[in-house]
């Protein structure tokens, strides 16, 4: 066909495509035939410029079935991968990577541990020195060919870590050129894998799992998951859009300051990224441990007898002392039931921790009941 003129090519490509629809071939397939070969003409000096119309052009009916993983069905991959299936896994549900960002088609490049400023190579031990941490996309391995960032938080990071360990103890010399995810130990700087690979590492898992659905559906858990923290308030659209690698305002604003963003706006990305980690994560995190924690104290404070909202300016105030009016609370409890049983005057059974009290009000012991409990009596004139 390159040797045909514009008309030819065209008449072509027209047969090809009603050929492809009486074989049953879904339009997607059909255009994304045509495209490349339409690109490909191009690059031989043949431009087809006319409009070739295929039916269907924009459905999948394939994947028209395909659910999105939710946290407790990515949690069931997760637990089904091995350590290095459990990285690449991360790398895309978490980060919102695209495949061929962890190792590219022909396998010549890819995400290095350098493309994660934060995570470090000292004395044979990687660590973080903050999270989330940034994950760095370059230009070369991005698909709008711009360079972008994303993150990764302490779930995906602590996959990325246990990966890197285990190929050290493998033998492993890492450098800042090593690449993150390798499918055995190399002695090579830079041993990358082909998209193909990744792909085929991370359908393992996902297939162990019980799952049949693509690689690239862990992509859009990262999307969704966002959206969701996204209309709590959590992230703002804008930010979702750049670590998605799709172009927008902040994406515009990367590449005409030479790939640098203000201090404060990168800090405040990190901030909100921490924010809908509760949303991506499928272990809980330390905000939601301490969101947890801090609804049981209030709600403890209730039932000793502190209003709602009493008990949740208690718990956000950082100088209040909570054990301390627990006790002051439940103090004054109990010298209110001291006062309305003297008030009576009867015999009661009273823990023993309880007693002093009883005693000082001027109640009588009168046994001890298996050493926890005791027997009192008010044997004084009953007071008006």
């Amino acid at each position: 066909m390159a040797t045909f003129d514009e008309s030819e090519a065209y008449n072509s490509l027209l047969d090809y495509v009603t050929s492809e629809e009486s074989r049953g071939i879904s339009g997607s397939a059909i255009h994304a035939y045509v495209k490349s070969v339409r690109s490909w003409l191009a690059f031989n000096g043949v431009k087809v410029d006319r409009r070739i119309r295929v039916r269907g052009a924009d459905q999948t009916p394939t994947l028209r079935d395909e659910e999105v993983p939710t946290p407790e069905g990515l949690r069931r991959i997760l637990l089904a991968a091995n350590s290095r299936q459990r990285e690449a896994v991360a790398l895309v549900a978490f980060s919102g990577l695209r495949l061929e960002v962890i190792g590219n088609y022909r396998g010549t490049d890819g995400l290095t541990i350098q493309d994660l400023p934060e995570l470090k190579i000292e004395r044979g031990k990687a660590s973080f020195t903050s999270l989330p941490a940034r994950v760095l996309v370059r230009p070369g391995l991005s698909k709008t060919g711009r360079a972008y960032f994303s993150w990764i938080g302490s779930e995906g990071g602590g996959y990325i870590l246990a990966s890197l360990e285990g190929r050290m103890q493998d033998g492993e010399k890492l450098t800042k050129d090593s690449a993150i995810f390798a499918p055995r130990a190399s002695s090579s700087a830079k041993h990358f894998i082909k998209t193909s690979r990744v792909s085929m590492f991370m359908r393992q898992a996902i297939e162990r799992a019980g799952f049949d659905f693509r690689p690239y559906n862990l992509r859009c858990y990262f999307d969704t998951q966002l959206l969701l923290a996204e209309s709590k308030g959590r992230v703002a659209h804008d930010y979702r859009v750049f670590w998605m690698g799709h172009s927008g305002s902040i994406e515009n604003r990367y590449t005409t300051n030479k790939g640098r963003l203000p201090r404060e706006l990168v800090l405040d990305m990190a901030q909100a990224y921490g924010r809908a980690e509760t949303f991506l994560s499928t272990i809980p995190t330390a905000d939601e441990k301490a969101e947890k924690t801090a609804q049981m104290k209030a709600s403890a404070l209730e039932l000793v007898g502190y209003s709602a909202e009493e008990a949740e300016r208690l718990v956000a105030d950082p100088k209040a002392d909570l054990k301390k009016l627990f006790r002051e609370k439940l103090g004054a409890s109990s010298a209110s039931t001291v006062e309305a049983a003297t008030a009576t005057g009867q015999q009661k059974v009273i823990d023993a921790e309880t007693a002093q009290q009883y005693i000082d009000a001027g109640w009588t012991v009168k046994t001890g009941l298996n050493g926890t409990k005791a027997l009192i009596e008010w044997d004084h004139p009953t007071p008006k």
